[in-house]
């Protein structure tokens, strides 16, 4: 079968197609954007209808080239009904098509491509992941020689273990896998110092919270020398894990598990009152995790954190990547992390299977 490379104009991730899409359109599997298949050497482009992006600021959607998710909710359902929908077409466990909106979508050249009809597009896969089985082995092998010259250079140099950062890169990496990363975080995002989780809490983060609780629960059993961190459910009143404050690192798996485990399950999301309980501890990091929670809030979750000096916000959004969420971060410098539920099952097997599985 004959593949063509595209790389995506949004997040820049090496992606691989079958070649009889050329001309067409697909959404990177990376991060959800949509994007143009060129049918020549030409570049792919990101796709948006423009009628429906809200101007969000020099950071915002418009800039990085975010795709259209289509339609928020307007009206409140429940998660059973919500998943009678169309799926996308699954190939072990991933994506590997969507469906798209009539409409007119343009490119950032400027170039409109008309969709009449709802319709089904493909995902182009990561390349590094085609390619990742075949090379973990060796990688690897050459990863644990330099980690084994690295540690020991460093605990020569700082006198020991005890040395502060434990000589742990703590860096946003959107290419790592979550579950294997060595320092503390919040699926992919570092700890650093005083941080505090915000968790929508709803009968629409139902259907999620469990994978995510996961996720976040093996991040925050790793160690960060001098950080700690509280979490909050956002529920129609904050719900604090063990009743807050922060708490040093490494917390307890089971201990958190059992926490998201009586995360409430019904009613609508507090952000804002979550958000006022976690600034109370003056955190120098605010992460907020979304689903399904009501986006057109965030001038007034914007306005609680504006004004707090030194303060990091980063957030994570379970699902397609929400353009008004990503404006705002991109507003205050902070990183957001896009993962479906496909992506995190995903993550999670990979990180469980045995090197050997690999040769």
């Amino acid at each position: 079968m004959q593949t063509l490379d595209i790389e995506c104009p949004s997040c820049s991730e090496m992606l691989e197609l079958d070649a009889g899409f050329a001309g067409g359109v697909c959404r990177c599997s990376n991060c959800g954007t949509l994007m143009t298949v060129p049918s020549d050497a030409g570049k792919a482009e990101s796709l948006i209808k423009p009628s429906s992006i809200a101007s969000v600021g020099a950071g915002g959607a418009g800039s990085m080239g975010v795709p259209d998710p289509g339609p928020r909710r307007t009206s409140r359902s429940s998660p059973s009904k919500r998943s009678k929908g169309k799926k996308s077409k699954t190939k072990k466990g991933r994506p590997i098509s969507t469906t798209i909106e009539a409409g007119e979508y343009k490119t950032a050249s400027g170039k409109v491509i008309k969709v009449d009809e709802t319709t089904r597009v493909p995902m182009a896969e990561s390349k590094k992941k085609q390619i990742r089985m075949a090379t973990t082995i060796v990688f690897f092998s050459i990863v644990a020689a330099v980690v084994a010259v690295a540690v020991i250079g460093i605990i020569a140099i700082m006198g020991g273990p005890g040395g502060p950062g434990g000589g742990v890169d703590a860096t946003y990496d959107p290419a790592a896998n979550p579950y294997t990363l060595e320092f503390a975080n919040v699926m992919g995002l570092p700890v650093d110092g005083t941080t505090v989780v915000v968790i929508e809490a709803s009968e629409y983060s139902a259907e999620w919270m469990k994978l995510t609780g996961g996720m976040i629960s093996a991040g925050l059993s790793k160690d960060a020398k001098g950080s700690e961190v509280a979490l909050i459910g956002a529920g129609k009143t904050p719900v604090l894990l063990a009743g807050g404050p922060p708490r040093k690192l490494p917390l307890n798996t089971g201990e958190l598990n059992t926490w998201f485990g009586k995360l409430p399950t019904a009613g609508e999301a507090n952000i804002d009152a979550a958000i006022k309980s976690a600034l109370e501890w003056k955190p120098k990091t605010l992460i907020v995790v979304v689903g399904y929670a009501d986006t057109t809030n965030i001038e007034s979750w914007d306005a609680l954190v504006k004004g707090k000096e030194g303060l990091q916000v980063h957030a994570v959004h379970i699902g397609n990547s929400s353009p008004e969420l990503q404006g705002w971060i991109g507003e205050r410098g902070g990183e957001v992390v896009v993962l479906s539920m496909d992506q995190i099952e995903y993550l999670k097997n990979d990180a469980a299977q045995p090197a050997s599985e690999y040769e």
